[in-house]
């Protein structure tokens, strides 16, 4: 592996930046280790490295070190760095401080062929001064774009001394990912904030000591072609399908926890969600996610473990929560934007029977994968499986997380993807465009055809080769037509803004802040004008955002009499009466100061924010469309249901239904993030009150007309929620 490798090595893992668990784990006692000294050991490894000094490094690494600016450090200034005698070891005479002026040591396997078709586990300790270090193996493909096709952050094992050494350890795993490509080694510190006013000490020191690389024995995963069907019989339990091949489960999945801390994880993960968890469907769901956790408990492949706390949290149905994601790997592009929509071109038993199937709204043409489609086109099977029977046996390659009602329409772009990754064939099925754009097909006109995801796009990095390697260029927005043009725009500070005759349509994906959204305020500022009195809210992938945008695209449609009031209160372990209300508002008016905590308690009022457009456009007719929208955007669509007759919704399914405030959770055993929940729930109500409590989060805000983009519509060109919404504010 050259050095532009390892530099991208380097700007991979940058954004994998979770802080490993001091306290998490057991006593047990490892081979090696001598709990009476507190020494360790490093006979019987295949590779080690005492870190004693430089020149101890075995022959089989290759070693890069950089400061924390990312500068390679010279031998002479890091050999500085090993400790004397002043300063204990855990192993041999020396360790080696890392700081600001050794930041990360890059470790490249010299001689890989030793290893390939071998399981190994590699392990190291370190020494927390003030700020900890971390430790990843990362299987990176040479080439100019150089994909990350697997990785593992190092968790703690629980083993620890009395003066605060820890080891950390990447787990067993099959050295050579799918049997072909061996890993990159890398330990950096740790000195991210964590959220919240919680930071680490940037000056700190972290010493380091005692690697080993120990040979396990042969590989536990035969490097085998493979499908999501064939996954269980050709890769065995710690296998996955990872891009058409056999892989090992842990650089694909997430490794699997220590036996000594993997129940300890399950206790602090399910803690978390019995105490914090402010979502009030989570009472309801709170045993179906205590089944699968038990799962998790007893898994032993990584998996198995992993795909079951991920089932756990989409149990919940909390729009706002989110599991801990313990890995991330990279994909080849597919080109391609597909729906939920009405299938109303195929041939069908009665007249008025639709299929709801995946439908092409979008092409990229210079993408293989996606070369042969064009707009209309059907998804009807992946790896020869009907599409719904597919995205079962998938499982939490596909999730979702809020209204379970929303489930179909929200995963749905996200199935090419998942097939990409476990090298699937795509089954799509054709109803011509001449012949669409009047009629349905008979069975006899229909042209169906597969697309390998594997061929066009897996199997030459198998062979080592990524010259072909393509990014998507944009994300999926659910919408076929769109201001400025065919290409989706999905990313969150997109706005938009044109009149299409007597309809003025406001196109936005999140309710970002203020603060540092100028921009989007002036452009929909500039669009919420009395010049016009039919306005198309168009909320395409709704990322949610804040109270105080989401005041300017509400407050202008109130009515001045009417206020409208959101409360968000924390779970408190019973049900909220009128008295315990009382206290928390007490509470909140009461306190002054900036930082004012009331059990995470706070209220909105219509208007607070923009006070000065408060009905501006009381008079004029508004059409919200909704596909992918929470949190912010769940807010949004909510308050426009207080003016029946004006403000009507339209859109496939209901919101996401997370009606409070998401909090990022802590990292444990080094995951990339330690997931997310709504730490509260809500009451809204118009007038003085009091509310009917009766909890806002759950179901998602219910369109007023159900529709979908039909296949019909895409193949004349037209995009059947804004037609529709347009018909019926110009009636």
């Amino acid at each position: 592996m050259d050095r532009p490798a390892l530099a991208l090595a380097r700007r991979s893992l940058t954004c994998a930046t979770a802080l490993l668990a001091a306290g998490l784990g057991s006593t047990a006692l490892a081979a090696g280790f001598d709990a009476n000294t507190g020494t360790v050991s490093l006979e019987g490894s295949a590779l080690a490295w005492s870190l004693d000094s430089l020149d101890a490094l075995p022959a089989g690494l290759q070693l890069t070190a950089h400061d924390v600016d990312g500068n390679p450090v010279e031998p002479r200034t890091l050999s500085a760095w090993f400790s004397d005698a002043t300063t204990p070891s855990i192993e041999g005479k020396s360790a080696l401080w890392l700081g600001k002026r050794i930041d990360r040591l890059l470790f490249a396997f010299a001689q890989p062929e030793r290893f390939t078709g071998r399981r190994v586990e590699i392990s190291f300790w370190l020494q927390p001064r003030r700020v900890s270090a971390s430790g990843t193996l990362a299987w990176i493909l040479e080439g100019e774009r150089e994909p990350l096709l697997g990785l593992i952050r190092f968790m703690p094992t629980g083993r620890r001394t009395d003066d605060g050494w820890m080891e950390l350890t990447s787990g067993p795993v099959d050295f050579a990912l799918g049997g072909r490509l061996a890993p990159l080694f890398v330990i950096r510190v740790e000195r991210a904030p964590r959220g919240g006013y919680i930071g680490t000490d940037r000056e700190g020191f972290v010493l380091l000591d005692a690697l080993a690389v120990t040979d396990l024995g042969e590989a536990a995963v035969p490097g085998a072609r493979c499908t999501l069907v064939t996954e269980q019989a050709a890769c065995g339990e710690l296998g996955a399908c990872h891009l058409g091949r056999c892989c090992d489960s842990a650089p694909v999945f997430g490794p699997l926890p220590p036996e000594g801390v993997r129940g300890q994880y399950v206790d602090r993960r399910s803690f978390e969600v019995h105490h914090f968890f402010g979502n009030r469907t989570v009472d309801r769901n709170i045993g179906r996610f205590d089944a699968e956790m038990e799962q998790a408990r007893a898994a032993s492949s990584p998996r198995v473990f992993w795909s079951a706390i991920t089932r756990a949290y989409e149990h919940l149905e909390d729009g706002h929560g989110s599991p801990p994601y313990p890995t991330m790997t990279e994909r080849p592009a597919i080109g391609m934007c597909v729906h939920h929509g009405e299938a109303d071109r195929l041939p069908a038993s009665a007249e008025d029977a639709i299929a709801r199937l995946p439908l092409v709204f979008w092409v990229d043409p210079s993408v293989p994968a996606a070369s042969r489609l064009e707009i209309g086109d059907v998804l009807e099977t992946v790896d020869g499986l009907p599409v719904d029977e597919w995205k079962a046996l998938a499982g939490s390659r596909i999730s979702h997380y809020g209204s379970p009602l929303a489930r179909e329409v929200t995963v749905a772009p996200a199935i090419p993807a998942a097939a990409m990754r476990t090298g699937s064939k795509l089954g799509f099925v054709r109803c011509p465009q001449a012949i669409g754009q009047a009629r349905r097909c008979a069975a006899n006109e229909l042209k169906r055809f597969e697309i390998d995801l594997y061929a066009l796009g897996a199997e030459a990095l198998w062979r080592g080769d990524a010259s072909g390697w393509l990014d998507d260029r944009v994300g999926c927005d659910n919408r076929f037509q769109r201001i400025g043009g065919p290409e989706p725009r999905a990313g969150y500070m997109h706005v938009a803004s044109e009149d299409d005759g007597d309809v003025r349509i406001i196109e936005f994906n999140g309710v970002p802040h203020p603060s540092w959204a100028g921009a989007w305020v002036d452009v929909v500022q500039g669009a919420l004008q009395p010049t016009s009195s039919r306005f198309l809210l168009d909320e395409r992938v709704g990322y949610g955002g804040v109270f105080d945008t989401v005041d300017l695209l509400a407050v202008p449609f109130l009515d001045p009499n009417l206020s409208v009031t959101a409360e968000i209160f924390p779970v408190i372990g019973r049900e909220l009466d009128a008295a315990t209300r009382d206290r928390f508002i007490e509470c909140d008016r009461g306190m002054l100061s900036l930082f004012k905590q009331c059990g995470s308690y706070f209220s909105y009022h219509t208007g607070a924010m923009f006070p000065s457009e408060y009905g501006r456009l009381r008079d004029a007719k508004a059409a919200l469309l909704v596909s992918l929208d929470v949190s912010g955007n769940d807010y949004l669509t909510r308050l426009h249901k207080f003016r029946p007759g004006l403000s009507r919704v339209f859109g496939p399914c209901p919101t996401y239904g997370a009606f409070g405030s998401v909090y990022g959770l802590s990292s444990y055993l080094g995951e990339l993030s330690g997931g997310s929940a709504q730490l509260g729930d809500s009451f809204i109500y118009a007038g003085e009150g009091p509310p009917d409590f009766v909890w806002e989060s759950g179901p998602g805000v219910a369109p007023d007309e159900v529709v979908f983009q039909t296949q019909g519509d895409l193949l004349l060109g037209r995009d059947t929620l804004v037609e529709r919404a347009k018909a019926w504010l110009r009636e």
